[in-house]
């Protein structure tokens, strides 16, 4: 997957209308609780871990990914299909705040937010490398992130802990990009 240009994201899967959406962030930052908030009509298909795989086409497709941080396994709920794959629409950065907004990032920040949440993904899955190899796979991995950040629009997602954020989520994949 990784020399096919995806990577692991540390980030939430969640699907409305088809598309799938990534609500990503640090341990603590929300991505579970955002998830159990959800409304009919949004699916969670993963709160922890994603696998983000490029097509033939060039597109990019999400996947999740158990993890052993996942609420819905530790609490014996179940378990993540993960054969379902969405494709992916846009990555959300999630940030506690005073009021629910979504803000476009430009291409080099999200660049770096991308491959911050896959270096979480990926943190100590290359520890048997030598030198030489972790950086052949962290500099591909930064590559994948630079991609992926070309290829879906970043937000950065302002989360109040009782508003709506999935109509931000909603009104931000209707906008143009610019």
């Amino acid at each position: 997957v990784i020399a096919a240009g995806g990577a692991p994201i540390h980030a939430a899967l969640v699907e409305h209308d088809g598309a799938g959406m990534l609500l990503a962030g640090v341990g603590g930052s929300g991505k579970t609780t955002c998830c159990e908030r959800l409304p009919s009509g949004w699916t969670c298909l993963g709160d922890d871990e994603a696998l983000v795989v490029r097509t033939t086409d060039g597109g990019l497709v999400a996947h999740p990914i158990p993890t052993w941080n996942s609420d819905k396994l530790k609490n014996g709920g179940g378990s993540w299909d993960i054969s379902v794959g969405v494709p992916l629409g846009g990555i959300f950065f999630l940030k506690k705040s005073s009021r629910d907004e979504a803000v476009l990032l430009g291409g080099g920040e999200a660049a770096v937010r991308i491959n911050g949440s896959v270096n979480q993904a990926c943190h100590g899955r290359f520890h048997s490398l030598d030198a030489s190899g972790q950086r052949e796979w962290r500099q591909r991995l930064f590559e994948n992130a630079c991609g992926i950040s070309r290829d879906v629009p970043a937000y950065q997602l302002h989360v109040t802990r009782t508003g709506q954020f999935w109509t931000v989520i909603e009104e931000a994949m209707l906008r143009p990009l610019v």
